[in-house]
């Protein structure tokens, strides 16, 4: 009337199991707020008790994958990564604090796994980026740095969205844009703006100075709508 059940269990190390964050976890460093961070890597994942294991994790079922040891690892290490990350100070020291933070992981991560006869012999932290936007800020503060002038790097910027725009156009550039690049360039160097009046023509006056009146005599510069020969007779217009 009794059953009895045999587990065998595998006492090997799975090697080059993979994690990362589903979302960006969102970091304060000292230099800015609420940055969001992705990361991921790998880790090696061994059983070393296994009495703990199966009163704590199998219970009841009748059989226990490798994959569902995996992802309570992987939500173990998604849930301590933002702590450990809080030893990095600034965002241009992600790259060099990867070594740190992997090893701040590790033991944080075998801490909570001591109680589930389970441990990480190695956890890697192969990236740790920022999203798309701070890198593109990141990239023009470096650029401005680099240029020393904030006149010239606007106009750099200028003129490469121009080419920006009619490679992207092929043929057909778009007017708007050009008009655009073209009034911020004119702005930054210092050219008079919308200045469309006719210049003045000087009249002798009979002293012989001359004055800034227009000369009505001077012929006008007629637009489309208004041609120089009349179109019935051919004949110049006054």
């Amino acid at each position: 009337p009794l059953r009895c059940e045999i587990w065998f269990f595998s006492s090997q190390a799975y090697t080059a199991r993979r994690w990362g964050t589903t979302k960006p976890v969102l970091h304060h460093f000292s230099d800015m707020k609420a940055v969001p961070i992705r990361a991921y890597g790998q880790y090696t994942m061994a059983l070393k008790d296994p009495r703990p294991f199966y009163m704590n994790l199998i219970g009841s079922r009748t059989s226990f994958d490798i994959s569902e040891a995996e992802e309570f690892v992987q939500g173990l290490i998604l849930e301590l990564f933002p702590q450990s990350l809080g030893m990095v100070k600034s965002v241009e020291e992600l790259n060099r604090s990867q070594d740190k933070v992997s090893q701040d992981l590790k033991q944080r991560v075998n801490q909570s796994l001591r109680s589930y006869g389970l441990q990480i012999s190695d956890l890697q932290v192969m990236s740790m980026l920022p999203s798309d936007e701070i890198i593109k800020a990141m990239d023009a503060k470096a650029a401005m740095d680099l240029i020393g002038n904030k006149r010239d790097y606007l106009l750099y910027r200028a003129a490469n969205s121009l080419g920006e725009a009619g490679a992207g156009a092929g043929q057909s550039n778009d007017p708007l844009q050009m008009m655009m690049g073209l009034m911020l360039g004119k702005s930054l160097i210092g050219g008079p703006q919308g200045d469309t009046q006719p210049t003045p023509i000087p009249v002798r006056s009979a002293a012989g100075a001359s004055t800034n009146e227009t000369d009505p005599r001077a012929p006008r510069e007629r637009s489309l709508s208004h041609p120089r020969f009349c179109p019935s007779c051919g004949e110049p217009l006054p």
